[in-house]
């Protein structure tokens, strides 16, 4: 990736002399894309990706249009810029970069969310006044014609010749990790590269839109190399993270002589899946509490500096005062980018020394069904009418699994993307990611191990441990996501129903009170950035926005094996104690593509797996299970 740019320089102007023209060249890098778009008839731009280095005048075999890249993949190939019209056509710049970014639709608002979380050039493919050798060490003479007549590199005067083509070689490698500063929060977890999800509907004109999901492959695309890929993800319309190779002519706008903008560009997308881990499993409450704490903090400080103006004692708390406590609250919240060393293993990623549990609770009543009312009191240990009924309580858990359930794609895709067919680059990267592994870190969940406790209320005791009907598996697939940087790590546990109406409802108040707040300091002639940390509003709004998609999927097969597993008298005389190994695998006719789990500043994928289990009486409780879907070899 690319380091942080300088400041945008607007190219208001024609460019005068060679220096001002690489100062603006080096701040359009990372910004091309916000340029005007001028889309010239008299120019062709095409991007081609080879499954290995291309040579200048032998025919390059192209990569399948079913191709994933994975974490560290080198991609290989070239780009042909084409002056069709009877005129020699001036240019300023050309540049061949790597990009990802996240997309977010706001229908509601009707625009587009984007973050750029990922791009890189390789100058060698990109114009420059020297000649750069290509990065794949492609040897040739430049500006001679290869076996298909394009001249090999562009001209150091930038002047494109009528009728004439121009090839450049690009190379780039996927990183492990992006950037520190991707992620203003400094999670971790945001500088890993998530997997391609989705298709961008607004790119291409819209045409993107028209992508229909074939029934039988279950995938769709535009039928063109370089056309997105679109698979059965579940991630709506609104949601997408996209990569792509992009090449950009930019060049004097013929509508507004004064002005720079594309003059052509084109993309070919890429499909990524990271390998490995990808995301931890869990994100502690604390950092939620630690956010609510700094807001709550900096809310305290701005109404003392408030009350201290209207009172005329400002200066007894003064805005250095201010600064300093707002410092000492932002180092203690804040989160620091850890050493990622790549692949990630097991062991760093849980943040727990003992092994976690989840579990659920269900008040078991003989007679099944009875009033809530009831209900309340039972647990309330409060005498009722109904005395006589048989109850207790039922406890059911097991271990959060560090095994993992693996990535399912189309079988088209995985059986392109066997190990076989990798190129000799690309079965040396796999290798090298593979062999840094051991096979326990590598191993798939096939069972949960399903803890049963049964304890009688004190009026039951000779009441015999209930009957199981059924176990049922099933997988929870949610897609969290807002329209600013979400400042904490997310998990399953933050938004099972009630808790994340209590998130909202929570941060909806502190939306209030700081506007509530803003309206006070303006009406006393203060500015209230003045006193209170300007991203405190991002923050607030990012959590009162943001929002879950949910899907259940029965996609398990699956069996209970409770034999030599009766009901048992624990340690404490007074417990009945049953284990249930569940047993569990992947259907084979899943026609849903389960990416890896991602976890990015606007956009985030978790799993859990949904455990519903029935009692001979009719009871019923949900044990939900947060779990990884990892990419490794057993693709």
């Amino acid at each position: 990736e690319t380091a942080p740019s300088p400041p945008p320089a607007t190219p208001d102007t024609h460019p005068a002399d060679a220096t001002f023209d690489q100062e603006i060249e080096r701040n359009l890098i990372d910004k091309a894309h916000t340029l005007p778009n001028y889309d010239s008839f008299d120019i062709k731009v095409d991007v081609f990706v080879t499954k290995d280095v291309p040579c200048p005048n032998q025919k390059p075999e192209m990569e399948s249009m079913l191709k994933e890249y994975t974490s560290g993949d080198v991609v290989h190939g070239y780009v042909v810029v084409q002056n069709t019209s009877d005129e020699p056509l001036e240019f300023q710049m050309f540049h061949v970069t790597l990009e990802g970014y996240t997309s977010i639709i706001d229908e509601k608002n009707r625009k587009q969310i984007v973050k750029r979380f990922l791009t890189m050039v390789d100058l060698s493919a990109s114009w420059s006044s020297g000649c750069i050798s290509p990065s794949s060490n492609i040897s040739f003479e430049a500006l001679s014609k290869d076996s298909e007549g394009c001249i090999l590199g562009l001209r150091n005067d930038r002047i494109l010749e009528p009728h004439t083509k121009y090839k450049k070689f690009f190379t780039f490698k996927f990183p492990y990790n992006l950037l520190d500063n991707v992620c203003r929060h400094q999670h971790e977890v945001h500088t890993l590269l998530p997997p391609s999800f989705g298709v961008d509907t607004v790119k291409r004109k819209h045409k993107n839109a028209d992508i229909d999901i074939n029934p039988v492959t279950h995938y769709g695309h535009l039928g063109s190399r370089g056309s997105p890929l679109m698979t059965n993800d579940l991630s709506q319309p609104n949601l997408s993270v996209s990569y792509g190779i992009n090449a950009r002519l930019i060049g004097i706008s013929p509508r507004q002589p004064t002005k720079l903008s594309v003059l052509k560009d084109q993309e070919y997308s890429l499909r990524f899946i990271p390998f490995g881990f990808a995301v931890p499993l869990y994100s502690s409450k604390t950092g939620l509490n630690l956010i609510c704490e700094n807001i709550e903090h900096e809310f305290k400080i701005a109404n003392d500096a408030l009350k201290l103006k209207i009172e005329g004692e400002k200066d007894r708390y003064g805005d250095d005062d201010v600064k300093i406590q707002q410092l000492g609250m932002t180092s203690s919240s804040a989160s620091s980018i850890q050493d990622l060393k790549f692949p990630l293993r097991n062991k760093s990623l849980g943040g727990y020394t003992d092994e976690p549990k989840v579990e659920t609770q269900l008040t078991y009543l003989l007679n099944g069904s009875v009033t809530s009312s009831f209900l309340r009191k039972l647990k309330g240990g409060k005498k009722s009418s109904v005395d006589s009924t048989k109850s207790g309580l039922i406890t059911v858990s097991t271990s959060v699994p560090k095994d993992g359930l693996p990535y399912r794609s189309p079988p088209h895709l995985r059986k392109t993307n066997e190990i076989s067919n990798l190129s000799e680059t690309g079965y040396k990267n796999y290798d090298s990611l593979s062999s840094s592994l051991s096979m326990n870190e590598k191993r798939k969940l096939s069972s949960l191990k399903l803890q049963f406790n049964f304890l009688p209320s004190d009026h039951s005791m000779d009441l015999i441990p209930p009957e199981i009907k059924s176990i049922k598996p099933s997988l929870i697939v949610m897609n969290i996501f807002s329209s600013s940087s979400i400042p904490i790590k997310l998990s399953s546990d933050l938004f099972a129903s009630k808790d994340f109406n209590k998130l909202k409802t929570k941060f909806e108040k502190y939306f209030d009170t700081y506007n509530e707040l803003e309206s006070k300091f303006e009406s006393n002639s203060l500015s209230i950035n003045d006193h209170l940390d300007t991203e405190i509003m991002l923050d607030i709004k990012s959590m009162k926005d943001i929002q879950v998609e949910k899907h259940q999927l029965a996609v398990f097969d699956y069996s209970m094996n409770d034999k030599q597993n009766d009901w048992k008298h624990s340690d404490d005389p007074n417990v009945w104690e049953k284990n249930i190994d569940l047993s569990l695998n992947f259907k084979d006719n899943i026609s849903e593509t389960l990416v890896p789990n991602f976890q990015g500043c606007l956009l985030s994928r978790v799993y859990c797996i949904n455990v519903n289990v029935v009692f001979k009486n009719g009871q019923s409780c949900e044990l939900v299970v947060p779990i990884r879907i990892r990419k490794f070899d057993d693709f």
